[in-house]
């Protein structure tokens, strides 16, 4: 619990208005669904801070970012059923857990967007994802009172386990934009 902890005082910093905010945890915690463990991750820390900050805050509106090279099902899964949030997921095309395949699919409540990439994908393909696709889904017409990202870095090209072929320079640039 003590990843949870570190997570709902990042969001309370950052809603307070005292800068932007990091939670260091590990696992991300993204799979993980209501009711089952997945991906490593017992508890989503990302959803259940998410949960809190609209609990205490009921007319706030949050975006969710994830990046990873796996999609984030579990994040997916609860906003999907929160209309004062939304979600963006960036992943590899094909991968665990086999979720987020198909961009045009929007939930319920239009407001999830999967952006999945093909294997191979690096810096210009990601990039302009973000800048083209992402931002403009999370922070478009609703701006958002808390942006929370969820930040895998195992799109890098040097992951054994994913094909992107992303730089560190690459999540600086996501960063700035």
């Amino acid at each position: 619990l003590d990843g949870t902890l570190a997570w709902m005082a990042a969001v309370d910093q950052a809603a307070a208005g005292r800068g932007p905010a990091f939670a260091l945890t590990r696992p991300a915690g993204h799979h993980a669904t209501r009711n089952v463990a997945m991906g490593f991750g017992l508890v989503n820390f990302a959803a259940a801070a998410v949960a809190a900050y609209l609990k205490r805050s009921p007319a706030s509106r949050v975006a969710v970012l994830d990046w990873d090279v796996h999609h984030g099902n579990g994040v997916s899964a609860w906003v999907a059923a929160e209309g004062r949030a939304r979600y963006c997921s960036l992943h590899e095309m094909g991968g665990f857990p086999q979720t987020g395949q198909d961009e045009s699919e929007r939930g319920l409540l239009g407001n999830i967007l999967n952006i999945p990439l093909p294997k191979g994908s690096g810096s210009a393909e990601y990039l302009e994802a973000v800048r083209r696709k992402a931002l403009p889904f999370l922070l478009g017409d609703e701006q958002p009172d808390l942006l929370l990202i969820c930040a895998g870095y195992d799109a890098l090209e040097a992951d054994p386990l994913a094909t992107m072929a992303l730089k560190p320079a690459d999540y600086a640039e996501c960063v700035r934009q």
